[in-house]
């Protein structure tokens, strides 16, 4: 896995326990890692950043999320994978810290990895639409 899949990887991990569980973000994310004994302290640090800048913008981002889906979809729809994902791919666009191409990549590989290809696809669709948008 790409360096970057796996800090996106590890997000989505942390944020999907942290929505499920009533942990913390730290202990989930500290947990999480050990499972992940090659991620450097840059990337423990790209994944912090990750991590609360998407759970600050959480509510910001499913709003925007919502804008872009059809009128026969609600946010609340979609799976939970499927909105953290979203989530944290918005966070990364509007971050602007690589090509949104990559993110775009990165995004939609997670999405085939944790749903299916109508979930690539689905992801796909929106990250663009958005990053377009903006």
């Amino acid at each position: 896995m790409a360096k970057k899949n796996i800090i996106v990887d590890v997000a989505l991990q942390v944020l999907y326990a942290y929505e499920i569980t009533s942990d913390t973000i730290e202990n989930i994310k500290s947990s999480c890692l050990l499972k992940y004994p090659m991620v450097s302290e840059n990337e423990q640090a790209d994944i912090s950043f990750l991590l609360s800048t998407t759970v600050e913008r959480s509510s910001d981002n499913d709003i925007l999320v919502a804008q872009f889906l059809s009128s026969k979809w609600s946010i609340e729809r979609l799976s939970l994978i499927e909105r953290i994902i979203l989530r944290l791919g918005i966070t990364e666009i509007f971050e602007k810290n690589r090509p949104t191409s990559n993110i775009l990549r990165d995004y939609t590989a997670i999405a085939k990895h944790y749903g299916d290809d109508k979930s690539a696809a689905f992801i796909n669709g929106i990250l663009d639409n958005i990053s377009k948008s903006f």
